[in-house]
């Protein structure tokens, strides 16, 4: 049988600064999870909104956000927090893999080993 995943699509925007420099980009986050019948898109939504998407969306990451204050922030660095985060909230679904698009058209991403 074929696996079938489910994949939400978040959207936010943040900025950062490095070398005195201020950086600004509009993010999509892609979430995929296992998906079957007693998947609940709506429990996973409000979970990651939540946990990570209220708490950065129009926010400076390396001075607003708590969990992000003492991080050098890059794409990497964003995709490893978020997903020790998100697999945390989600539970008992599995976080699969986790994208994050910057700007249009660049695309991080880190799965599940």
């Amino acid at each position: 049988m074929k696996k079938v995943f489910l994949t939400k699509l978040f959207y936010f925007s943040a900025s950062f600064s490095r070398k005195s420099e201020v950086h600004g980009y509009n993010y999509t986050l892609l979430v995929r999870v296992p998906f079957s019948e007693k998947t609940d898109e709506n429990y996973i939504e409000k979970k990651i909104h939540d946990s990570i998407i209220q708490k950065i969306h129009s926010r400076d990451l390396g001075r607003d956000v708590d969990f992000l204050k003492k991080i050098k922030i890059t794409e990497l660095n964003l995709l490893r927090i978020f997903f020790k985060i998100i697999q945390r909230e989600i539970k008992p679904n599995k976080l699969v893999e986790l994208s994050l698009e910057r700007g249009r058209g660049t695309f991080f991403s880190i799965s599940r080993s």
